[in-house]
């Protein structure tokens, strides 16, 4: 019996830890949250070059929903290293003192204490002193090992007010062998932290990635204000010199003093779209400081200038193909279906348990000692001169296990709701895959058609100028072919920007937005 308490307070701490989950390695702090970026509004200035694979690092970082998913993430990988310590030791202390004053029963009145104290009450004062050690086990199984002394001190003894002391070693196993039996019972809780991890990384994937496609948009949607204002610029400053021009033939007598008036309605109009373009490229700036994140600490005149990124190969369907297969495996909508499913397969699994009868089996080993020396009961406890044990089997169950069985219903019908959560993710993946390829396709088309629209009314435009020069063409016609011309520019420049709107679409589609510019969120 002493090998046995030995061999327990050596070997089962030993156990419970080997048979404890192996630790899953936590991102550290830069991977759980986004790292502080250092802020860069003191190298902000008028015109700052700014690059797709610089905004989106920088999205990552400063966007104020993929922080605040970052900062989830840290919480749910902090929660998890909290579940892991499932198995980890207890110590449990107790030290108490009680004051006895009544009446004896009969089993006290007996012809010594008669003599000692004659029809007097009990009176004693007990110390007790527990400590001890608690262990779970994978089985589902808490393990109890304690000492326990008393120091006893009552009129009732023998010389009157004597002290003796006590003590108990124990060893106490209760294995639950229905409810909370098993290491999937036990261990449900810590898979289901687990889980929530893994599904906050995909969230924060997800928040990131999701993010960084509004900056683009943004980017791309900042690149046509600017290039719409380079437009108008372009154009009023033709039209100030072709006003000199003009001026210059009315004066000589070439031509009447109503294509004067021309000029004057020609340039208020450009000058009113040169204004609503000034105002377009101030709308866009403000959106990417929202974007980004930025504070009141941004200079006033901080502003971006997009760098537009190398032409990008054409996109076949074959490799829309190889983009959903790849996507399936990485996609963060997806991947949080897939987990999520997988969660609710736990909790099935914990609700199957849980309506099961509470049935346990409890064993117990003591060693006991009284003697009237602390040292001597404290050695004795540990020796196998007085050893006892005990058995029980214990059953506690509802008679109408309504809650349990409803309960599990109830998770049966979550684990269908998340298998058809995949189902629908996975459909969704594959339909909108096809669909942006096809309008990427459209407005590759678009923008070709687009393209030789403005070529045919560059040169129309040439020859009307020709034609104004030799005196066969008023101003009117020169200054409409100039509007149609700068118009079907817009349109090229907006048919441009779609193109690269639905490349962009395509990307979030199939979740490659991050690693087309090379961002790692993880690292």
């Amino acid at each position: 019996m002493k090998l046995l308490f030995l061999v327990a307070v050596c070997v089962v701490p030993a156990l419970a830890l080997a048979n404890a989950p192996a630790p899953v390695p936590s991102p550290g702090p830069d991977a759980t949250s986004p790292a502080p970026a250092a802020s860069p509004a003191d190298s902000l200035g008028p015109n700052t070059p700014l690059t797709p694979q610089a905004l989106v690092r920088l999205v990552a970082v400063r966007n104020a929903a993929a922080v605040n998913a970052g900062l989830q993430q840290a919480v749910s990988s902090r929660l998890f290293e909290a579940e892991q310590a499932l198995y980890s030791p207890r110590l449990l202390a107790r030290v108490r003192t009680d004051s006895v004053n009544r009446p004896r029963s009969t089993d006290e009145f007996t012809q010594l204490t008669e003599l000692i104290n004659p029809g007097g009450p009990l009176l004693a004062r007990y110390k007790t002193l527990d400590v001890g050690f608690q262990f779970k086990l994978p089985s589902g199984a808490l393990l109890d090992l304690s000492h326990q002394l008393n120091d006893r001190k009552s009129n009732l003894f023998l010389p009157p007010n004597s002290v003796e002391y006590a003590g108990t070693l124990s060893l106490v196993l209760k294995q639950p062998l229905l409810r909370n039996a098993g290491r999937s019972a036990t261990e449900a809780d810590l898979r289901i932290a687990e889980l929530d991890a893994q599904l906050d990384v995909q969230r924060f994937s997800k928040e990131v990635l999701e993010s960084a496609g509004e900056g683009m948009n943004v980017f791309w949607q900042l690149h046509r204000a600017i290039e719409g204002l380079s437009l108008r610029e372009v154009s009023m400053g033709s039209l100030r010199k072709l006003s000199a021009d003009v001026a210059s033939r009315v004066d000589a007598g070439f031509a009447p003093r109503t294509e004067l008036l021309d000029m004057r309605i020609a340039l208020s109009a450009r000058e009113t779209e040169l204004v609503r373009a000034q105002r377009a490229v101030l709308e866009s700036q403000s959106r990417m400081r929202g974007v980004l994140n930025l504070g009141a600490d941004t200079p006033a005149e901080a502003s971006f200038v997009p760098q537009l990124p190398s032409v990008v190969a054409p996109i076949t369907r074959e490799e829309v193909s190889l983009r959903l297969e790849k996507a399936r495996s990485s996609w963060p909508v997806l991947q949080l279906a897939l987990l999520r499913r997988q969660q609710e397969g736990i909790r099935l699994q914990f609700a199957r348990n849980q309506a099961l009868p509470d049935l346990s089996l409890e064993l117990g080993f003591n060693h006991n000692s009284l003697r009237d020396r602390l040292n001597q009961t404290w050695k004795d406890s540990f020796s196998n001169k007085h050893p006892g044990w005990f058995a029980a089997i214990s059953l506690d169950m509802p008679l109408n296990n309504q809650r349990g069985d409803a309960r599990l219903a109830a998770q049966t019908v979550r684990v269908e709701q998340a298998d058809a959560e995949v189902q629908a993710a996975d459909r969704s993946l594959s339909n909108d895959l096809l669909t942006r390829f096809q309008q990427l396709q459209s407005t590759l088309s678009e923008a070709r058609l687009q393209g030789e629209d403005v070529r045919a009314r560059e040169a129309l435009l040439v020859a009307d100028q020709a034609q104004y020069q030799l005196g066969r063409a008023r101003i009117r016609q020169v200054l409409e072919r100039e509007d149609d011309l700068n118009e079907s520019r817009l349109r090229l420049l907006d048919s441009e920007v779609r193109v690269e709107l639905a490349r962009l679409a395509l990307m979030l589609a199939d979740g490659s937005l991050l690693d087309q510019y090379g961002v790692d969120i993880q690292r």
